[in-house]
C-alpha cells in the first residue's frame, strides 16, 4: 500500500506541476479542410480541400466566420494573425469576437491589411475599448477578473479595383493568461552548440531614412528581424522592387540593405504609426509564401525545439541595464535600454545561452551577440510574456 501511495503522490506532484505552468495555446484554421467548419456569406468560396478562401467571380467583398474555438483553461489575452495574399487593389480585415461573462462580444477589428497601398493604407483600428475588453493595436485583453471561454475569428475579403481576388491561406490566434516571469531560468535541453546561419542586418544604419515610415534607426527592429529570417529561407524582394525605393538619406547611405527598407515600408501601420504591429509583420512574411504567425512560448525550451529542427525564431523583449533589479540587465547588448524590441534567436550554446542577431547594433557585422540565458528569458517573459514570430516553410509541420 505504501508503494502505491508513493506512486500516486509522485503522479499528483507531476500533474500539479504541469498545470501550474502558464497555459498558452495556438490554434489555426488552414486551407479549405478547416475553413469548411465555418460560415460562408455566399460571396466567399473555398473550392479545393487544399485551397484558400477567395471571392467568387464578380464579387467585391465577402466574409468568412470561423466556428467557435472553446477553451478549458484561463485566457485573458488573444493575438490573432493571418496569411493572406492581397493583389493590388485588394485588402482583408480580420476581426475577433469573444465569449465572456456568458455572452458573445461585438466584433473587434484586428486590422486592415494590404501588402501595398493601392487600395488602402494598412492600419490597426483605435477606440475599441468596451465592457467586454480592450483592443490595443494588435492585442485583445479581457476586462479585470473576466475570463474568455471561447472565441471566433472573422475575415472580410475586399476588392477596390481590378479583377483579382484576395486569398486567405490561414487565420490563427495565440491565447494565454499573462503571468509574472519566473526569476529561475528554465533548464536547457541543449547538448551541443547549434547556430543557424541567419543573415545579419542592422536597423541602426537606416537612421533618418524614410521619415514618413518611422525614420529607420531605433524604429525598425521588427521589420529588420523579419527580413533576416525571411532571407534565411531565401525569401526577399526582387532587385526590381528595390530599385523603386527613393529617399535622399537612403541614397546617401549607399542604398545599403534595401530589403530592410522594403520590409519597413510593407509592415508600417498608419494608425499605430510604426512598424512594430506583430500580425502585420507575420502577414508580410506570409506574402512571400512562408507559414507565418504570432505565437507565445512559456520558456526558452520551446524555442530550443525549433532551433534543433533548423527554424530561427523572432522574440519580443525589453531590458534596462540601469535598473536596480539585475534581472532586467542584458550583458553584452549594444544598447543599454529598450522598452520594446524584436531580435532573432539563431541558436544556443551547449550551456543554454542564447545566440541572437540583435539589429540594435551599429553595423551588420556587430549584430551577432550571445546573451545570458537567465537575463534573456526573464526579460523576454517580462516584456511580452513570451511573444514570438514564427516563420517557416509550409513543408515544416507545427
Amino acid at each position: 500500500m505504501l508503494f502505491w501511495c508513493l506512486i500516486l503522490a509522485v503522479m499528483l506532484h507531476v500533474l500539479c506541476g504541469i498545470h501550474a505552468l502558464p497555459v498558452n495555446q495556438f490554434h489555426a484554421w488552414t486551407l479549405c479542410h478547416d475553413f469548411k467548419r465555418g460560415e460562408f456569406d455566399g460571396e466567399v468560396v473555398c473550392e479545393k480541400v487544399d485551397g484558400p478562401l477567395m471571392l467568387k467571380n464578380g464579387s467585391t467583398h465577402g466574409i468568412w466566420t470561423s466556428d467557435a474555438f472553446d477553451m478549458n483553461y484561463p485566457v485573458t489575452r488573444i493575438i490573432p494573425s493571418w496569411n493572406a495574399n492581397t493583389p493590388p487593389g485588394t485588402w482583408v480585415e480580420t476581426r475577433l469576437s469573444v465569449q465572456i461573462n456568458g455572452h458573445w462580444s461585438k466584433w473587434f477589428s484586428m486590422g486592415k491589411w494590404a501588402f501595398d497601398a493601392s487600395a488602402i493604407k494598412r492600419s490597426s483600428v483605435d477606440g475599441q475599448k468596451s465592457a467586454d475588453g480592450d483592443l490595443s493595436t494588435d492585442t485583445y485583453d479581457a476586462p479585470n477578473h473576466a475570463i474568455v471561454s471561447a472565441y471566433k475569428l472573422q475575415i472580410e475579403l475586399q476588392v477596390k479595383s481590378g479583377t483579382a481576388s484576395p486569398t486567405v491561406r490561414q487565420i490563427s490566434a495565440t491565447t494565454f493568461e499573462p503571468k509574472p516571469p519566473s526569476r529561475v531560468p528554465s533548464n536547457t535541453t541543449m547538448e551541443k552548440d547549434i547556430e543557424l546561419h541567419v543573415p545579419q542586418y542592422s536597423q541602426i544604419i537606416h537612421h533618418n531614412e524614410f521619415p514618413e515610415y518611422g525614420g529607420g534607426g531605433s524604429a525598425w527592429c521588427s521589420p529588420t528581424s523579419s527580413q533576416m529570417v525571411m532571407e534565411f529561407w531565401d525569401h526577399k524582394p526582387s532587385v526590381e522592387n528595390l530599385k523603386t525605393l527613393t529617399d535622399p538619406v537612403f541614397n546617401q547611405h549607399g542604398r545599403k540593405d534595401g530589403s530592410v527598407v522594403w520590409a519597413a515600408l510593407h509592415t508600417f501601420d498608419w494608425t499605430y504609426h510604426g512598424t512594430g504591429n506583430w500580425p502585420f509583420n507575420s502577414a508580410y512574411a506570409a506574402h512571400y509564401g512562408l507559414d507565418a504567425s504570432v505565437r507565445r512560448f512559456n520558456s526558452l525550451q520551446d524555442i530550443e525545439h525549433w532551433i534543433k529542427i533548423g527554424v530561427p525564431v523572432i522574440a519580443s523583449i525589453s531590458w534596462d541595464t540601469n535598473a536596480s533589479d539585475h534581472m532586467r540587465h542584458m550583458d553584452n547588448a549594444g544598447i543599454s535600454k529598450t522598452e520594446g524590441h524584436l531580435l532573432v534567436i539563431r541558436g544556443f550554446t551547449h550551456s543554454g545561452d542564447v545566440i541572437v542577431n540583435d539589429p540594435a547594433n551599429s553595423d551588420d557585422a556587430s549584430v551577432r551577440r550571445i546573451y545570458k540565458r537567465d537575463q534573456f528569458e526573464y526579460n523576454w517573459q517580462f516584456a511580452s510574456h513570451g511573444i514570438v514570430y514564427l516563420y517557416k516553410p509550409l513543408t515544416i509541420p507545427g
